[in-house]
């Protein structure tokens, strides 16, 4: 884990925050002090979804990729 000062930190503070973000971790010191861990957030990643969930809860209609109306078309477009 890179030590980096107050100090330095201070002087940077975006290209320490890039590093951060990018999945560095560092120790904050105040002269000979460490005073802090600094460290991404872990992201909470959900488990993937599997294929077929919904099977047999509901039926696509045949006319479910046919054009949409004009009326509705128009809507969407603001017209």
């Amino acid at each position: 884990m890179t030590t980096i000062s107050v100090q330095e930190f201070q002087n940077d503070p975006q290209a320490i925050l890039g590093r951060i973000a990018a999945g560095e971790s560092f120790l904050l010191t105040d002269g000979n002090q460490m005073v802090a861990e600094v460290r991404p957030v872990e992201s909470q990643r959900l488990a993937t979804r599997p294929f077929g969930l919904a099977k047999g809860e509901f039926v696509v209609p045949p006319e479910f990729d046919l054009p949409l109306p004009e009326e509705i078309l128009a809507a969407f477009e603001g017209r």
